[in-house]
């Protein structure tokens, strides 16, 4: 009875890795290194090639005429100051051969090594309370215009003048904040969005843009009353943006904010 053939066991893969033949070269050039730098390299040339007679082919070696004496060579000029010798040829190729193998082997570390994951950059939806750091930098040059702004709102000033100047305080704040700005966004619509960005609230945002636009567009559109309600949306921004009270004689209740409620949506219209 036969025996089954033995199985084949699957061969191993005993390839060195790149890391095995740069660390056997490295080795290598190292002892070549050692052997060059221990011992001085001699040469010594044949007979033939210093000029020396040679015999014929097939003649008689008894009667070949005497070889003369050899006469001493002179001897070797110095070298050269600051020329480089064999040694120091091999030790510079050496060297060479030495950084061009680290280098490849860094290379394959690095490509081995597994990459760490990249965090996606945090940015921050307009319209939303956050605390980006466009917004902080925007709070005081904001802060300073409303305190600014709500000194235009002066009874002695004509209304239309004093909304308008009011508006325009804020307008150039964004603008000196340093705010990113699309090309395509007018002034007010600018500052609309920056304040967006912070905890001013929007109504009262809305209702002071309203203003602005029927009194800069509509001839005789606004009056004493509506400069009251412009001082009201701007003591809630200075309230939302955590300043304190600004002229505690013209801050409107919560009544007198109900109040301007109604007048809102007509203010919406330019």
């Amino acid at each position: 009875m036969t025996e089954p053939p033995p199985r084949h066991q699957p061969l191993r893969d005993r390839r060195p890795g790149p890391r095995r033949l740069v660390l056997v070269a490295a080795l290598t050039l190292a002892a070549l290194l050692a052997a060059a730098a221990s011992t001085p390299w001699r040469w010594t040339p044949p007979d033939w090639l210093r000029g020396a007679p040679v015999a014929p082919p097939g003649s008689d070696v008894a009667t070949a005429p005497p070889t003369p004496a050899p006469t001493p060579e002179p001897p070797a000029p110095p070298p050269e100051p600051g020329g480089l010798s064999l040694g120091d040829y091999l030790l510079a190729i050496s060297a060479l051969v030495a950084l061009v193998a680290l280098l490849a082997l860094l290379r394959i570390l690095a490509r081995n090594r597994t990459a760490a994951p990249r965090r996606a950059p945090v940015t921050a939806t307009p319209g939303a309370t956050s605390t980006h750091t466009d917004a902080d930098a925007v709070l005081p040059h904001l802060r300073d215009a409303v305190r600014t702004a709500h000194d235009e709102l002066d009874p002695d000033v004509p209304p239309h003048d004093a909304i308008v100047a009011a508006w325009v305080t804020l307008e150039n704040a964004a603008a000196l904040a340093g705010a990113e700005r699309d090309p395509a966004q007018t002034p007010t619509e600018f500052a609309t969005r920056v304040l967006e960005r912070t905890p001013a609230d929007p109504a009262a945002v809305t209702r002071l843009r309203g203003l602005y636009h029927r009194a800069r567009f509509r001839d005789g559109g606004v009056d004493a009353h509506d400069v009251d309600t412009a001082r009201a949306a701007l003591a809630r921004i200075a309230t939302d943006l955590s300043l304190e009270t600004v002229g505690t004689a013209d801050i409107a209740s919560s009544d007198g904010l109900a109040a301007a409620g109604p007048s809102s949506a007509h203010d919406e219209r330019p």
